[in-house]
């Protein structure tokens, strides 16, 4: 309970309040931190599992130190190009720094949390209505605000601050096409699924979209061996 937010923000699929609650999990962690032990905010959902050990975890974030995301500069077909870069209010945010993470399970380091928390204040209100007309806001919200706060795109100042990777797997089926809205569900993790996502995904942390509940025990023989 003591790790839980006071106050629930009741998402729904492809809801802004997605964002909010994200925004609130970051700033509740960074705010409990005091003795700036995190190193990164690492975002998931309750069907996202781990696929290494907590300690292989924290040690490959102590080594990057950067934010890890998976990033699209520029829409790769008309409908994200309507859906997405161009759902979101211009008046706010020019199109040109608009940015895609996908999956939208990113991992901040530190810094970039502090700063994003903190971008409400420092351009005088909150940025997250912008978003609110977007198709699944939570994969564009973060990477545009490390674009707009110059550590993400062809000429920011401080591009070697964020690694291009993944820190979830997803897969999608073949008929997803460039849109990929809704990732392929598991019921189990087994050594297979397991060499199949580090193989698609290296280094990632994460795996999703497990529909079925998963046993520490079937965890640990997956993935501790």
């Amino acid at each position: 309970a003591e790790r839980t937010l006071a106050r629930s923000f009741c998402p729904e699929w492809n809801d802004v309040r997605i964002v909010r609650a994200m925004l609130a999990l970051a700033s509740a962690a960074l705010e409990a931190d005091r003795d700036a032990r995190i190193s990164h905010v690492v975002f998931g959902t309750e069907s996202c599992v781990p696929v290494v050990s907590l300690r292989d975890a924290a040690r490959a974030f102590a080594a990057e130190r950067r934010s890890w995301l998976d990033v699209h500069v520029a829409p790769p077909n008309r409908w994200l190009g309507a859906m997405q870069w161009g759902a979101v209010d211009r008046r706010v945010v020019p199109e040109r720094a608009v940015r895609k993470a996908l999956p939208g399970w990113v991992a901040l380091s530190r810094a970039h949390a502090a700063e994003i928390v903190a971008l409400p204040s420092a351009l005088g209100g909150d940025l997250w209505p912008a978003f609110e007309r977007a198709f699944a806001p939570e994969e564009l919200y973060f990477a545009t605000c490390l674009a707009l706060i110059g550590a993400l795109g062809a000429d920011a100042a401080r591009d070697d601050e964020v690694a291009r990777r993944s820190v979830t797997h997803a897969a999608y089926p073949p008929s997803a096409g460039e849109e990929r809205a809704h990732p392929m569900r598991h019921d189990a993790l087994d050594a297979a699924l397991l060499a199949r996502v580090r193989r698609e995904t290296p280094g990632c942390v994460l795996a999703r979209k497990f529909s079925a509940a998963l046993s520490v025990d079937e965890w640990a023989r997956a993935v501790l061996g």
